[in-house]
């Protein structure tokens, strides 16, 4: 595997010298912290103010707190540090599987030195499995590198990072920590090395109710198929009906997951270069972090993909969000009660004919398409209930433009569920992605196709 250099630099960023240990930064699902992951005996017995944390720009760190793992012989701690930038490798933790093959990271005792850079002390060593079992809370792996004892110490509580592979492309994710020498004897240059694995400091931090770790799910969409057309969207419909129209479903989650082989775009990737059509004034950017927001957003983008007759790849994302605004609240109430969210996100970039997607809200009892009186009753009260202009203004390029508002689960039950009886005769995929083109291409179809 060739690993590009961005790999190489986004793993240094999430390494940091701990005391006279090592420690691997990872963003939590929260704006007001991060942790670092380390092993406990690198801090224990440390009030706060005599932990020293640095990172590889040689700035220092401030912990606020630390957290251990209550179980006897677990050698894992979390420190809650102030919030940092850059941060882009997510936990291994949904994975299933012990990694063949792990990079630690983390800065040798040997080579400690008040003359050289943080940067210029991290050392890498290539880690092979020996113990395979994914139960555990104890891995063990066989130095590969080579390293000698003195070379090693100093890494303990340092990140142990698996890079996969994905078509021509590489990511890096963090595994877990490295705590111990576990066979050692003088001479011996190829240790076997003791890991603890990241979903052991998850139950650290469900324990102590902490923000969870940053999710799996924005470093690919692949992780996201299972979660589309969830049950939510149908559990009206008695299940012996349901089988009407799984078969459809399951053509198209079929669709999605060919797209997806060649697919490199990620959630994450959107939301750093697309966020400002995303966000909403007043609410917090972490729930656009949800999978079931991006769940939302894979349906979209299949769906799209079948109304348009265009792969994955030929999606352009500000394309997409020149014709679609999406709207995602954490909320299950009907989109009336937050109508002044909805109606005052920037659409400055939708084209006159550009569609609103409610991402909010699966149970079924709204309209498809939001009526207009509705929608302009809701702006007058807006008119009447805010002084902002930047608001007012907003909601009035609504009204002017004459957005339609969709209500995503409800156009499903529109296309789809209620016409359960007429699906059920589809036998052959390719006929059942036609049907799907022809029920959704009136809301998802490009207005320039329109227009041409």
């Amino acid at each position: 595997m060739t690993i590009p250099q961005k790999i190489f630099d986004a793993m240094a960023r999430h390494s940091v010298m701990v005391n006279e240990g090592s420690g691997a930064l990872i963003q939590a699902a929260s704006e007001e912290y991060c942790y670092v992951l380390t092993a406990k005996h690198v801090v224990e017995g440390k009030a706060i103010e005599q932990i020293d944390i640095t990172d590889t720009k040689d700035e220092k760190i401030t912990p606020i707190e630390v957290y251990y793992h209550s179980a006897h012989g677990l050698d894992a701690a979390i420190i809650k540090v102030e919030p940092q930038t850059e941060l882009i490798i997510s936990a291994y933790s949904d994975m299933g599987e012990v990694p063949e093959l792990l990079r630690l990271r983390g800065f040798s005792g040997k080579v400690r030195s008040q003359g050289k850079s943080c940067l210029e002390q991290l050392k890498g060593y290539d880690l092979h499995l020996i113990n395979p079992n994914p139960s555990q809370t104890f891995w063990e792996y066989r130095n590969a590198s080579f390293a000698p004892y003195d070379d090693i110490k100093g890494c303990s509580g340092g990140g142990v990072f698996c890079l996969i592979q994905k078509n021509s492309d590489c990511e890096a994710f963090l595994a877990g920590i490295e705590f111990e020498i576990v066979d050692h004897s003088d001479g011996m240059e190829h240790q076997h090395l003791g890991c603890i694995p990241v979903f052991v400091f998850n139950e650290i931090i469900a324990a102590n109710q902490l923000a969870v770790l940053k999710p799996l799910h924005l470093n690919d969409f692949k992780y996201l198929s299972g979660g589309m057309f969830p049950l939510s969207y149908y559990q009206h419909i008695l299940p012996f009906e349901r089988d009407k129209f799984v078969p459809l479903l399951n053509w198209v989650k079929t669709h999605c997951n060919r797209n997806l082989q060649n697919f490199s775009l990620t959630p994450l990737q959107i939301l750093s270069d697309f966020d400002r059509y995303l966000c909403i004034d007043g609410r917090n950017s972490i729930e656009l972090e949800d999978k079931v927001c991006w769940e939302r957003y894979l349906e979209f983008l299949t769906l799209v993909s079948i109304a348009n007759d265009k792969n994955f790849e030929e999606l352009n994302p500000e394309d997409l969000f020149n014709e679609f605004r999406v709207v995602y609240l954490r909320s299950s109430e009907p989109w009336t009660v937050h109508f002044e969210e909805v109606l005052t996100v920037d659409t400055s970039s939708l084209s006159g004919n550009g569609k609103i997607l409610l991402f909010f809200n699966d149970v079924k009892g709204e309209n498809a398409v939001i009526p207009k009186d509705q929608v302009d009753s809701c702006i007058t009260n807006i008119f009447g209930a805010r002084s902002d202009t930047g608001a007012i203004d907003a909601a009035e390029t609504i009204r002017q433009k004459g957005h339609t508002l969709i209500h995503w689960a409800s156009l499903h039950d529109e296309n789809i569920f209620s016409q359960r009886n007429e699906l059920q005769d589809i036998k052959e995929p390719k006929t059942g992605l036609v049907k799907v083109r022809e029920l959704y291409r009136q809301y998802l179809e490009f207005q320039e196709k329109l227009n041409g």
